[in-house]
């Protein structure tokens, strides 16, 4: 899988990332915010935002921003922030429309007692620049086209996928081992970390003495729900175990 796809399928896979804006007091500075997202059918980030907030007064005025999002940030991993992959998109933030809410309120429920507030809109980032960093050494300026392309998970998986991953890195590293050794041609595992989940199959940052890397594997059936992505884990848990049975 190329790092188009990996950064589609990361960023679909989590809510909310770090939103860079243009400060405009003080002038020209960087402004991080915590920013919630749900993403557009072409994989364009869209934000719901008060229009007393500092972003957004920053976007009014030069609508360039960057969202970056991480592993590491969504909490679901105790591993090196800077070993995790991590995604930064780059665009023009414009105004969006109440076409948006629903897909928006299915991920942030709690935004419902501010959604019809007066100064509360939504804003959709047009991606032009997708840069993809999977760790030391595994990097790039993925291709947008290919981003805007790639296939998206299920509503019900990308909706369970931060919950999904946080569950497997929290309470099964053990069997993401074990998948990585069994399954993912690895003979030495230090550690394993799930990146990102969709219906097909799943991305583990696999540590090993020779250092990090990036292993997909792929479930033997479609999921299209999180029950179907448990019994496809266990599925692969199951074949990557008895492939360590000894002889």
């Amino acid at each position: 899988m190329d790092h188009s796809q990996i950064s589609r399928q990361l960023v679909e896979s989590h809510s909310k990332g770090a939103l860079s804006t243009l400060s405009i007091d003080p002038s020209g500075y960087p402004f991080g915010s915590v920013m919630p997202y749900v993403l557009d059918p072409g994989g364009n980030p869209v934000f719901l935002a008060s229009d007393l907030a500092e972003h957004t007064i920053n976007l009014k005025s030069d609508p360039r921003a960057s969202l970056m999002v991480s592993e590491a940030l969504a909490g679901g991993s105790d591993a090196d922030p800077l070993s995790v992959a991590r995604v930064t998109l780059l665009g023009t933030v414009v105004p969006g429309g109440d076409e948006h809410r629903d897909a928006y309120l299915l991920k942030h429920s709690y935004a419902s007692t501010y959604v019809d507030f007066n100064d509360f809109s939504f804003y959709s980032m047009q991606v032009t620049a997708v840069r993809y960093v999977g760790g030391f050494g595994q990097m790039s300026w993925a291709d947008v086209a290919d981003y805007r392309a790639a296939k998206a998970p299920t509503d019900e998986v990308a909706h369970a996928a931060s919950d999904i991953i946080e569950h497997m890195n929290e309470d099964h590293n053990d069997a993401l081992v074990d998948l990585a050794m069994g399954l993912g041609g690895q003979t030495s595992v230090r550690s394993a970390t799930m990146l990102s989940v969709d219906p097909e199959g799943f991305v583990m940052r696999v540590e090993t003495p020779d250092g990090s890397e990036d292993v997909r594997l792929g479930f033997v059936n479609t999921a299209s729900e999180p029950e179907q992505v448990r019994v496809e884990i266990i599925r692969l848990l199951k074949a990557a175990r008895a492939k360590l049975q000894p002889s």
